[in-house]
């Protein structure tokens, strides 16, 4: 499927969780500053870690991705993409066995947001497996802690809804500062 981003192509299920303007966004998110390694958290195929080399190809990205099938796809998507990996692994496991290619420089993640049972239920187990929490937004952060060196920083895309449920989760696990940009798409 297109990107939006020249030369850039991903394969992706015909039907389950596909390529949304949730993850351009995030990938056009981070600062053309940014540098050194990072994790996908919830890398799906590797959509977000391929745009964000094609845009910062200096970039060392390691995906981890709890879905067999996104996993197998991801893997295809990322294999000639040098300094970009995904790796089996379920983040929400992260917040008590770091990961042993060790703490991050910056952490992405579009992580699954909609509560257990509520809006539209997806039919397709690998869409409900990406948009069907599995745990709280605080769990989730919290692994995305684990894995990040101290002052560094975890990039996010979430519904408005959940704005006052980030914030008080950051504040809890002491991520110190917030930068908020609010998007309409």
């Amino acid at each position: 499927d297109e990107t939006g981003q020249p030369r850039l192509h991903i394969r992706q299920p015909k039907s389950g969780f596909r390529l949304g303007t949730a993850t351009m966004l995030l990938a056009a998110s981070l600062p053309s500053d940014t540098r050194g390694f990072g994790y996908d958290f919830g890398a799906g195929v590797g959509s977000l870690g391929i745009m964000l080399k094609a845009r910062l190809p200096d970039l060392e990205i390691v995906g981890i991705e709890k879905d067999p099938q996104a996993m197998s796809l991801a893997q295809e998507n990322t294999k000639h993409v040098e300094g970009l990996s995904v790796e089996p692994g379920d983040v929400l496991t992260l917040a008590f066995r770091p990961l042993d290619s060790g703490q991050a420089d910056w952490i992405v993640s579009n992580p699954p947001f909609f509560e257990p049972g509520s809006g539209r239920q997806a039919q397709d187990a690998s869409k409900a497996l990406a948009h069907q929490a599995q745990a709280s937004l605080e769990d989730w952060m919290a692994a995305c802690k684990a894995n990040l060196l101290p002052g560094c920083r975890l990039y996010m895309v979430l519904p408005a809804r959940l704005l006052q449920t980030y914030v008080a989760a950051a504040s809890r696990l002491d991520f110190g500062a917030l930068h908020i940009r609010p998007v309409q798409s």
